[in-house]
């Protein structure tokens, strides 16, 4: 009876590191939705929303103009039909 209770003592051990790990992922997941989407942070609002054509995503990339044709190749292999460049460059 002994061995049975240490048993049952390391198994609900191992379930609450596996439940609290799982608890971590969901709240690591719902934090960085809520900072990628500008909830919890400051957007640019000086840029406008670019009107795309039924069909279509945007990828708008922030990097400096030393990385705008390093980014532009990677995204054209990538297979995007058509990059347009904005802002600085």
């Amino acid at each position: 009876m002994y061995v049975i209770a240490e048993f049952l003592e390391k198994e609900s051990i191992v379930s609450a590191i596996q439940r609290m790990t799982m608890l971590g992922a969901v709240l690591a997941t719902f934090g960085w939705f809520l900072w990628e989407s500008g909830l919890i942070r400051k957007r640019d609002r000086t840029k406008p929303v670019p009107i795309v054509p039924p069909g279509s995503i945007c990828l708008r990339v922030r990097c400096g103009t030393e990385q705008a044709t390093k980014v532009a190749e990677v995204i054209q292999r990538s297979g995007a039909l058509g990059i347009e460049r904005r802002g600085e460059a």
